[in-house]
């Protein structure tokens, strides 16, 4: 029953809006690859879910650009782990902002506005009528060549990004600087994630439940 009260409620919390492209914006996201680039033109703010001050006070809107680049599930995961907004089951510190944070690059504390530079479309894939891979190059100071590998799906006529796989080799240096990690899947760790949060969500329900009355 608890089990199924948390998925209404991240259902609910979480509800993706319907939103009409226009023509020209539909044209520029027609294809994997334009989904891609336009993806990684978005801010580090954006992605990291916080505001230009670097401040996650105030929860980032759901409803945000990102639903027109992420499909309707992988959204929903991002949102709750990624952003600042109450969350059910609750984020606990350790289930959330632990991904990478920036999951294009796998920037893990940090990010770097100069990227865009550094940033190239490598090679694209339909492996069906409904999915696609694309892979993004990118240098990150004396590493080349450094590849993310995006999965698309066809949702709703529109192509959309289901899973990112960032595989950016550790960079341990000054601590002021970014750390590069990467992931098989950015999804799964979120889902993987969201359960864990749901199981003990579900085990302190229960421990409340069971709690002698005053």
């Amino acid at each position: 029953m608890i089990r199924i009260l948390l998925s209404a409620l991240f259902c609910s919390i979480l509800y993706v809006p319907v939103i009409s492209l226009g023509a020209s914006q539909e044209a520029e996201l027609s294809t994997p690859t334009q989904v891609v680039a336009a993806f990684q033109k978005v801010s580090h703010h954006e992605i990291f879910c916080e505001d230009e001050t670097w401040s996650s006070s105030e929860p980032i809107k759901v409803g945000s650009k990102f639903e027109l680049y992420l499909s309707n599930n992988f959204y929903k995961l991002f949102m709750w782990s990624q952003c600042v907004q109450p969350k059910t089951p609750p984020g606990y510190v350790e289930l959330t902002r632990t991904i990478l944070w920036d999951i294009r690059f796998g920037f893990k504390n940090g990010g770097r506005e100069d990227m865009e530079d550094n940033i190239r479309v490598h090679s694209a894939k339909t492996k069906n009528a409904d999915k696609a891979i694309v892979k993004v190059m990118y240098d990150f100071g004396t590493l080349k060549d450094l590849v993310t590998t995006y999965t698309l799906i066809r949702e709703n006529g529109h192509w959309k990004i289901d899973d990112i796989a960032p595989k950016g080799d550790f960079v341990d240096g000054d601590d002021q600087e970014p750390h590069l990690e990467h992931s098989n899947s950015i999804k799964t760790d979120m889902q993987n994630n969201y359960r864990a949060a749901e199981e003990r969500y579900k085990q302190e329900q229960a421990k409340k439940s069971a709690a002698p009355k005053p």
